[in-house]
């Protein structure tokens, strides 16, 4: 299936924003400054490949508010609403139908997830109903074999943080982490991490 050059018109940007970091911000702006004219940014109650979340679900959605401002940007509750861990296609098919749109949407994917791409919940399904946008990670080549079988779009990408060193910091108590985080968020995220440990919830 071909490689796309344009992004889509309305793009599906999920993930758990555990917490939301300036890739995650960096990324969005990215896409709507590159064609996206309405971005869903999805946080998930729990992702269907993890068994649990560094941060709740109602500060990761209201963090993702604050950090994803931008008119073109709308944050949806609709997997924290649900309660529980939503597969993709479902979310994709919530929002076609709440905004009935008859094109492809975009689905932001890491090139890091691209080798578990086919594990995805109604993945058949899935690559025919949607554009995968892809973003490059360092130290993950390019799964050759499944971009065969999708339409979509490579966007060359570099983020010095990611998600993992983030909580790794936060865990380890490195306040220098922060750097990595929006300067809105980035005093509560830390005085939730402080009194947690204070607590030994972590």
């Amino acid at each position: 299936m071909p490689q796309l050059t344009t992004i889509p018109t309305h793009v599906m940007f999920g993930g758990s924003f555990d917490p939301p970091h300036v890739g995650h911000s960096a990324m969005a702006e990215r896409l709507c400054a590159c064609g996206a004219q309405r971005l869903f940014v999805v946080p998930t109650f729990l992702s269907p490949f993890k068994t649990q979340s560094l941060f709740c679900a109602e500060l990761r959605l209201r963090w993702a508010k604050i950090v994803f401002a931008n008119p073109k940007i709308v944050v949806s509750d609709f997997e924290i609403a649900r309660g529980a861990s939503t597969p993709s296609l479902h979310t994709l098919d919530y929002l076609h139908h709440a905004i009935a749109n008859t094109q492809k949407f975009g689905i932001v994917i890491g090139a890091d997830q691209l080798a578990r791409l086919h594990e995805w919940f109604g993945f058949e399904i899935l690559r025919q109903k949607a554009v995968f946008v892809v973003f490059a990670r360092p130290n993950f080549p390019c799964d050759a074999a499944i971009l065969q079988t999708i339409d979509f779009c490579w966007v060359d990408f570099f983020c010095p943080y990611s998600s993992t060193q983030i909580r790794q910091g936060l865990l380890e108590g490195r306040r220098e982490i922060l750097r990595g985080l929006d300067s809105r968020i980035a005093h509560e995220v830390w005085q939730e991490v402080l009194g947690r440990r204070d607590k030994n919830k972590f």
